[in-house]
């Protein structure tokens, strides 16, 4: 834990947030930083056709914007999935306690790669799988991300994980490039197939990993190799 010691330097305003607020407008010219304490959140953009991406899943620990320390504003906008909390973090300030502890400059750039990664999975899954592929990929990469985030699941009995997804099928189809049609048809067969169970609306069960991982040929970003 030393290497995070700096962090406790960084001065932050905290804040309640409410489910469907906007935290981040890509389209103002101030550049906003905040750490996640409570609650999901997610980076999205709109497409020339109106259509909306989503990138990005934030939870608890988290920074928002963490990527775009680098430029002069915000690359994508982030809005709340859920209400909860966040920390607005001094942006000169942290930058100098990035120049002055390399270590701890190093573990965030280090937990910016892997999320950098685990998008770039997603997109290649968007361009390159059919829905049945996109949909097992992207509850394959919530499941394992709760396994080392979330204080929030009941925990793994065999080949079975029960976690919290708490996003309406719009939000989850432009997680994955598809309807929200194609995401009920999709969970629903996925439940007759015996892979995932739905004990709640916001509850998953992943009932067969390995038959998820073969359908998505799905790599775990999250575990050491």
């Amino acid at each position: 834990m030393g290497d995070l010691a700096p962090f406790a330097k960084i001065p932050m305003q905290p804040r309640a947030v409410s489910k469907g607020d906007i935290v981040i407008d890509n389209r103002a010219m101030s550049k906003r930083l905040y750490l996640v304490t409570s609650g999901w959140f997610y980076a999205y953009s709109f497409l020339p056709n109106g259509r909306r991406q989503v990138y990005h899943i934030y939870q608890e620990g988290d920074f928002i914007g963490f990527e775009d320390m680098m430029h002069s504003k915000n690359a994508f906008s982030a809005g709340a999935l859920t209400a909860g909390r966040i920390c607005e973090i001094d942006i000169p300030a942290i930058n100098n306690i990035l120049g002055s502890h390399p270590r701890f400059a190093s573990y965030l750039y280090a937990v910016s790669s892997l999320n950098h990664i685990v998008m770039m999975d997603r997109m290649q899954s968007i361009a390159r799988q059919n829905p049945r592929e996109r949909v097992a990929h992207f509850l394959l990469e919530m499941a394992n991300r709760v396994r080392v985030t979330s204080k929030f699941h009941s925990g793994q009995s065999g080949n079975s994980l029960t976690f919290n997804l708490p996003m309406v099928q719009d939000l989850f189809a432009d997680c994955v490039g598809l309807t929200a049609v194609h995401i009920s048809r999709t969970l629903t067969w996925m439940t007759q197939e015996g892979l995932i169970a739905r004990p709640s609306r916001t509850l998953i069960t992943i009932k067969d990993e390995d038959g998820l991982i073969e359908l998505a040929s799905y790599r775990n970003r999250y575990k050491r190799d």
